[in-house]
């Protein structure tokens, strides 16, 4: 399963998980993987919750380095909550590589 179908499986609580208001949508920006355009309408929804489906739709749209820069700027952007979701498929799959990226999270922020 690749990144794209994991972000797309888990879409409906990710929409209630993520924040894009602070630093996340400017991140994406300049890591190339939203344009100004697609930020701003992000930006225009009214509710949290349709800015975070609409960022979802337009990270869905691109190619899977998109998809772990959009993980990566979770990251930076202090939601490793939703890095460890996603890297652990919603809590779905266990296994190694779920293991050893809650772990980096962990690390990273002690």
């Amino acid at each position: 399963m690749n990144t794209k179908d994991i972000i797309l499986s888990l879409k409906e609580p990710l929409k209630e998980m993520i924040q894009p208001d602070f630093l996340l949508t400017d991140e994406l920006l300049k890591q190339k993987v939203l344009t100004d355009h697609e930020r701003q309408i992000v930006k225009s929804k009214k509710s949290l919750q349709q800015r975070s489906d609409t960022l979802l739709n337009f990270v869905l749209q691109k190619d899977e380095l998109a998809h772990l820069r959009f993980i990566d700027a979770l990251r930076d952007d202090d939601q490793r909550h939703v890095c460890n979701f996603i890297q652990c498929n919603g809590g779905k799959q266990f296994d190694t590589k779920c293991y050893f990226g809650v772990l980096q999270n962990y690390i990273e922020c002690i």
